[in-house]
């Protein structure tokens, strides 16, 4: 998801702020957790995901994430490379993310395209 940076062709950014709204937003933290991410809504999962990722990058640079990625325990290695816990990371993350409003045309395609599946 973060190399496609789209779902159903609308921005990752934009289905985290339409989930942010919405209430169904699913914590970053707890989305590490590989059973619990794919025992829920890939529909939801795969933009926060994404989002996430493209953020991590933006914000502390690829080097890191590379560093972390090569790790089996994604906590631990939030805490040891960004010297913060996830759920610090993803108070920032969508701290950042409420920093923009989604098109009402967007919001509206969105609600369309889950009523389709």
């Amino acid at each position: 998801m973060y190399f496609d940076r789209k779902w159903w062709g609308i921005q990752n950014m934009d289905w985290v702020s339409f989930y942010l709204k919405a209430g169904s937003y699913i914590p970053v933290n707890q989305l590490l957790d590989k059973e619990y991410f794919f025992s829920q809504d890939c529909t939801i999962t795969y933009p926060i995901m994404g989002a996430f990722i493209d953020w991590l990058i933006a914000v502390y640079g690829i080097k890191h994430f590379l560093e972390m990625y090569r790790e089996q325990d994604m906590e631990a290695a939030m805490k040891q490379v960004y010297n913060k816990s996830p759920e610090e990371l993803n108070r920032e993350f969508t701290s950042f993310i409420s920093l923009f409003e989604i098109d009402e045309a967007i919001e509206q395609r969105m609600k369309t395209k889950l009523l389709e599946r």
